[in-house]
């Protein structure tokens, strides 16, 4: 989804790529969205909770 609005960000001017490819975004977004995912279980978690106190 996200290299969906991205490309279009692209083709309608709103977004200038100077070096950068498309297909770059492909593996930032997974990892991305690998370590959100991960974050999450961490703060959900007992041992999340305790750190914090």
């Amino acid at each position: 989804m996200s290299i969906l609005f991205e490309w279009l960000s692209l083709k309608s001017g709103y977004l200038v790529n100077k070096g950068w490819r498309l297909y770059y975004s492909i593996p930032v977004y997974a990892l991305g969205l690998l370590f959100l995912r991960w974050h999450l279980r961490f703060i959900r978690s007992e041992s999340g909770r305790a750190s914090m106190r």
